[in-house]
């Protein structure tokens, strides 16, 4: 479970929203009340995530009127993160996303992906002056129609962070940073908190900002597709903030490396081993102590995906069989009678 949030952040959201019927609008949306925030230190992450969302998609109402809902379905970050889950692999999902910096980064904002030797550096070049001022969080911050970040170090810190665990969320594995170059410098109990979200990775009142990593994991695949990349933004940050818990135990990790595009082959066992760094042997070895094995994990991803589909109620059996790479409609029909008892037009009409 992920740490409960303190009450005050949510609270300063709130402050955002100009009128009081928008407030509790929001707050009858998260279902939850004003004083509960008010008496309570800490709330619950996902209660967290929910009201931000919440209100972020109400500011594009009090920024940009009749636009705003063609706005919130077709933001500048829907559109990148659609455009490098269709990305192959994270080197070249990494690559889209510095495309699109180039034009929608504010006032010429720009990142770049650097490669020497083992290390690959996903590097922020700012065009402002980076300045610590105290600075209020307003509105414009959260416009949807270009890429923004709050402020000072805390907006550097957290722009770096979110891209960081786009880029883990891409390949389904949580991916290690080997170091984090922040410009400004930081000390005491703010730069703890800091180095907090980044396992002590932190350099400070260095030259730029940045993220650096083990290059090998920019030739891994990308396993997310268009529907987990909705449900990633519907509840937007709560899917990054669950991303090293998720992949903690050796299960959830295998789950997160097959991921949900099942149009693509699925990885081997040695894949999944060498990704997890450990022999094919010792891997199945852990999954038997579990109770569990590399089929079952694969057959059980499959079996919730089909599930997922028939649920829709619209897509053909035939084209639910493709989208899971079967080779034939048969052979789907034979798979899901197996794991369910019923065929696929039996499972479907059991829910309607």
């Amino acid at each position: 479970m992920p740490k409960p949030m303190p009450s005050r952040y949510a609270l300063s959201l709130l402050k955002m929203l100009q009128s009081e019927e928008d407030r509790q609008q929001v707050l009858l949306q998260v279902g939850v009340s004003l004083s509960e925030l008010q008496s309570c230190e800490f709330s619950s992450c996902k209660t967290y995530c929910e009201l931000f969302i919440a209100i972020v998609h109400k500011l594009q109402h009090q920024l940009h009127g009749e636009d705003a809902n063609e706005l919130s379905r077709l933001s500048n970050y829907r559109l990148i993160l659609m455009s490098m889950v269709e990305a192959k692999t994270l080197g070249d999902a990494i690559i889209r996303l510095t495309g699109f910096f180039r034009r929608l980064g504010a006032d010429g904002s720009q990142c770049r992906l650097i490669t020497n030797g083992d290390t690959a550096t996903l590097r922020f070049d700012y065009a402002r002056p980076i300045s610590d001022e105290q600075h209020l969080w307003s509105a414009e911050m959260f416009s949807m129609d270009r890429l923004n970040w709050l402020p000072g170090t805390l907006g550097i810190i957290i722009n770096l962070w979110i891209w960081h665990r786009f880029c883990s969320w891409l390949i389904g594995d949580y991916l290690p940073p080997t170091k984090v170059s922040v410009q400004t410098p930081c000390s005491g109990s703010k730069a703890a908190g800091y180095q907090a979200l980044f396992n002590n990775a932190i350099s400070f009142a260095e030259e730029g900002c940045s993220i650096s990593f083990d290059a090998r994991f920019l030739q891994r695949s990308i396993v997310q597709n268009e529907k987990s990349t909705a449900q990633l933004l519907s509840t937007f940050p709560y899917e990054l903030i669950i991303v090293d818990q998720k992949y903690a135990s050796i299960e959830q990790r295998i789950r997160s490396m097959i991921g949900n595009d099942f149009s693509r082959p699925m990885p081997a066992a040695e894949t999944i081993a060498e990704r997890l760094s450990i022999g094919v042997a010792t891997l199945h070895r852990r999954l038997q102590k579990q109770g569990t094995s590399y089929q079952t994990i694969k057959d059980q991803c499959r079996f919730q995906a089909a599930q997922d589909f028939l649920h829709d109620g619209e897509t053909p059996i035939k084209i639910i069989a493709q989208q899971l790479n079967y080779s034939d409609v048969s052979t789907f029909h034979r798979a899901f009678k197996k794991w369910s008892g019923l065929s696929p037009a039996q499972f479907r009409g059991t829910l309607n």
